[in-house]
């Protein structure tokens, strides 16, 4: 939603959840571990994280926006992240990537900032 603001030039404000991480993965660098794993003829485990292996915050991504964007008109407050009810969301952070990239052989291509300018420019393209 910040990123769709920042390009359409609509003003986005959050009063709180700039401490919320969570780790976020671009589609091409998931397409790419979800073959990575149909390709590979075993398995010695059941489950591979396929993400970034980091967790900024929300108020870090959108300063990441604001550098791409930068006449963007979008600020998040600190806290915890709610959801309309006051729910506080789970607390999240950065997954284990280890076992995708010894036993898969992946690695992340997109880091935040190069998938959110990716993201960016699909958005502009309408593609987004």
């Amino acid at each position: 939603i910040f990123v769709d603001a920042a390009v359409t030039g609509r003003a986005l404000h959050l009063p709180g959840g700039g401490d919320f991480r969570v780790d976020h993965v671009y589609i091409d660098d998931c397409v790419d571990g979800i073959v990575k794993a149909l390709d590979k003829p075993s398995h010695r485990h059941d489950v591979y994280h396929i993400s970034t292996g980091e967790a900024p915050s929300l108020a870090e991504i959108v300063r990441m926006i604001r550098e791409l964007v930068p006449d963007a008109d979008i600020s998040i407050g600190p806290g915890p992240y709610r959801f309309v009810d006051g729910t506080e969301a789970v607390r999240k952070g950065a997954l284990d990537i280890t076992r995708a990239h010894t036993e898969l052989g992946y690695e992340p291509r997109f880091p935040m900032k190069k998938g959110l300018a990716a993201y960016i420019e699909a958005t502009r393209a309408g593609r987004g």
